[in-house]
């Protein structure tokens, strides 16, 4: 379908509010609109969905026009299609919301990439569009920490025995310094299996959070956690180096579930611009 077709069809529909139609124009946002109505048919035809009320049209037009523009880049030709109402109408009205800054408008923006794409609109489940907003930046990048080196790895973590509760440690300090070579259970924070997998909480904001962040997205069933890794014996600072002490604490393995899996595939981008942080503080 030629760009001239989405055009005619978007100002049929102006034409029934000449009032707006003439306050549009008035405003100097004609191009703008016939910009969207281009952009429409080359995409998805997926516009024509949110051609009505017009006074949202007129209010969004140029953020929307953004989004569809990165969209429709992302995805070829031949693979686009028109999303269902139920996932694109409730994706643009979050984003309503969002500043472009904000690293969950990644997240939403990755789920409607999935929605207009035929070989992965089935990774775009409904229950992603509600879940997005109950996450933290931190949490988002908690996921992709756990997604990032293979769907299934998952992170390895140190924690401190708290009665029936662990409580994650900041074991950057302690991976920093020169640990036993071999443990009763066989690992060490030094082995390249665990180092190479310690998630890295240097990339958090608030890495102090970290067992809330845990909690939370064990709650959405976005993680698991797995307490097979045994015990591992270590040094915690310099004193227990030069006095031999060692510490026992708990290996702990946080993954993805299968949920939590689909929801990286289809909403965190392999490639996460993790500048976006600092917009959390």
């Amino acid at each position: 379908m030629e760009n001239s077709e989405g055009l005619v069809a978007l100002e049929n529909v102006l034409k029934t509010y000449p009032e707006l139609l003439n306050k549009l124009y008035s405003d100097g946002v004609s191009s703008t609109v016939r910009e969207v109505g281009g952009a429409a048919t080359d995409l998805v035809k997926a516009a024509r969905l949110i051609t009505a009320p017009l006074q949202y049209m007129a209010h969004m037009q140029g953020r929307l026009e953004h989004y569809f523009r990165e969209v429709e880049k992302s995805i070829p030709k031949d693979k686009q299609v028109t999303p269902p109402p139920t996932l694109l109408l409730p994706i643009l009205e979050k984003l309503k919301f969002q500043c472009d800054s904000d690293l969950l408008t990644t997240l939403y923006v990755e789920l409607l990439k999935r929605a207009c794409d035929k070989d992965r609109v089935n990774e775009a489940h409904p229950a992603f569009i509600n879940i997005i907003p109950q996450l933290s930046s931190d949490e988002a990048i908690f996921v992709y920490h756990l997604a990032c080196k293979g769907r299934c790895s998952g992170k390895y973590f140190l924690s401190e025995q708290k009665g029936s509760l662990n409580k994650l440690m900041n074991h950057l300090a302690a991976n920093n310094l020169d640990q036993p070579a071999s443990s009763k259970n066989g690992f060490t924070l030094r082995s390249s299996a665990v180092v190479k997998n310690l998630f890295p909480l240097e990339s958090l904001v608030e890495s102090r959070y970290i067992d809330l962040y845990a909690s939370h997205l064990k709650s959405l069933n976005i993680i698991e956690q797995h307490n097979s890794p045994g015990i591992v014996s270590l040094y915690l600072d310099a004193n227990d180096i030069s006095s031999g002490r060692l510490h026992k604490k708990t290996l702990v393995l946080y993954k993805l579930t299968l949920f939590g899996e689909l929801f990286a595939k289809a909403c965190i981008p392999n490639d996460l611009d993790l500048t976006k942080i600092s917009t959390a503080k």
